[in-house]
């Protein structure tokens, strides 16, 4: 009888297998002092003994647009991380290698106060 190493047959399954997470949460924002919301997720990351491999993270946030208005996100666009804001509903799709932390902000919409005359 032959004995296998658990490790080569570990890192085909790795390399030759596709999975997907699909997680739904409601959370909320945290006030900071200036009065704006802020969303913080992750760190999201995937690693192999000692090594990261490249990840991809699709998050779609719905907010209230009537309430809530879009300021930022943390870290800002660039090439592998991309955002997209529609009404009411941001997205954010990324593809890296290392840990990843996102956080957006947001800000409460003024309401107009003044009485039209």
């Amino acid at each position: 009888m032959q004995k296998h190493s658990p490790l080569p047959g570990m890192l085909a399954g790795l390399l030759l297998t596709t999975s997907a997470l699909v997680a739904q949460a409601t959370e909320q924002a945290v006030s900071d002092s200036s009065g704006s919301r802020v969303l913080r997720n992750g760190p999201f990351h995937r690693t192999l003994l000692d090594g990261y491999f490249p990840f991809h993270v699709r998050l779609e946030v719905q907010y209230p647009p009537a309430t809530l208005h879009y300021l930022g996100v943390s870290p800002e666009p660039q090439p592998g991380f991309a955002v997209d804001n529609g009404d009411g509903l941001l997205t954010i799709d990324s593809w890296f290698a290392g840990a990843l932390s996102i956080e957006i902000r947001f800000a409460p919409v003024q309401q107009d106060t003044t009485d039209a005359q």
